[in-house]
């Protein structure tokens, strides 16, 4: 039995994605490592991986004649290397950002420990893709294959990391970091007057906020 959904050449070949690109009629696109990233590596051996990754990337926009860029991957396991990989990005002029999953470090980007990782980030006028994986509310999607998962998980997921940089103050703290929400933006459209208002009305957040 086939469980999931068929993946094409266009997902690892060039030339494979450029006659996609032409059959749609899509001028431009920016690709990255898929999920879960480097989530489960760190240390030295995240730098290696990580640098290997980066650099395949812009190897494939050069093929590409500058029509594929890339979101870079960082081993956020490691903040410290994830930095000196941002750094290092400078010198590779078809990376257009970064792509990151929700826990960081592992505990949330909302977490101090990765809070560096951020304004290294919006110091070097990167953007970031925030993308889910691990998903939300996963006990209440059984005998629904992938549907439910991918379709309310998913958006969730990005939907919670957001809030919880907003109401953490992170944002308010780096201003200029630049990110842009997997999935239309997830609930977060749907939902973002909801979560003003009741972070408003919550002294203790509010307060926090102030002081950010």
């Amino acid at each position: 039995e086939v469980v999931g959904r068929a993946i094409g050449k266009e997902y690892w070949d060039v030339d494979s994605k450029l006659l996609f690109m032409d059959n749609h009629k899509i001028d431009k696109s920016i690709v990255s490592l898929a999920n879960p990233w480097l989530d489960f590596i760190d240390g030295d051996k995240a730098q290696a991986i990580c640098e290997e990754l980066n650099d395949e990337l812009q190897s494939i926009s050069e093929l590409s004649n500058g029509r594929i860029y890339g979101f870079a991957t960082l081993p956020m396991r490691s903040p410290a290397v994830a930095i000196n990989e941002i750094k290092r990005l400078k010198s590779l002029n078809r990376i257009k950002g970064v792509i990151l999953g929700t826990p960081g470090a592992g505990r949330g980007l909302d977490h101090p420990e990765v809070f560096e990782v951020l304004q290294a980030i919006a110091d070097n006028d990167l953007l970031v893709f925030l993308h889910p994986h691990y998903g939300v509310g996963n006990e209440h999607y059984h005998d629904s294959g992938h549907a439910l998962f991918l379709s309310l998980g998913f958006p969730f997921e990005t939907t919670v990391s957001i809030a919880r940089l907003i109401v953490s103050g992170t944002l308010d703290k780096i201003p200029n970091l630049k990110i842009l929400v997997a999935h239309a933006g997830a609930a977060l459209p749907s939902l973002i007057g909801r979560i003003d208002s009741c972070v408003e009305h919550d002294t203790v957040i509010s307060n926090r906020l102030l002081k950010a």
